[in-house]
């Protein structure tokens, strides 16, 4: 996420990172470049989908993206991961160049017209393959929570992951090449 944060330049401002993935959701938050606070949630899109995530986990998701909006008011939000990455594409929204926008009524759409289809329905009408068709409901519901909660209007989804920056700081610290 820092490498992410450092790329887009968000050195001003008001910022919560969220990368959902399989078995958890991690949410850093961002005030004027620097890390604020940083959580990981078991709140991943497999263990939604196996109805293993703890009401508890969603209550303390809830709770700390909320204390955030509370102490530093207007927060954007940056999403990253496979599925954000397929609502972006999914959307109408494609300038295909720089940072690319979702819009958070538009997100909020495209997951209620994919919630309201099967799984293979997903696959057939949106061209999903059987691994992202399932897994795409869980993350929009956890995207759409942080961004109601944050009021955010809009979700920033960089065509980079928390992989990525996770090689490029192993290759910094290992060549002090990067």
């Amino acid at each position: 996420m820092v490498k992410i944060a450092r790329d887009l330049k968000f050195n001003s401002g008001n910022w919560i990172f969220m990368d959902v993935g399989g078995g958890s959701t991690e949410v850093t938050m961002y005030s004027d470049g620097k890390i604020i606070d940083s959580h990981s949630y078991p709140l991943g899109t497999l263990r939604i989908l196996a109805h293993a995530d703890s009401p508890d986990e969603w209550t303390k998701l809830k709770k700390t993206v909320a204390g955030y909006r509370k102490e530093f008011g207007k927060i954007n939000l940056v999403g990253t991961g496979g599925n954000i990455n397929r609502y972006w594409k999914l959307s109408s929204q494609k300038d295909k160049k720089g940072n690319h926008i979702l819009a958070s009524s538009e997100l909020k759409d495209l997951y209620k017209r994919l919630d309201e289809l099967s799984v293979p329905e997903r696959m057939l009408k949106y061209r999903l393959k059987p691994d992202r068709a399932d897994v795409i409901i869980p993350a929009g519901k956890l995207f759409l929570t942080v961004a109601n909660l944050t009021d955010a209007d809009f979700i920033v989804v960089p065509m980079t992951g928390l992989g990525d920056g996770i090689i490029d700081s192993m290759l910094a610290d290992d060549m002090n090449v990067i």
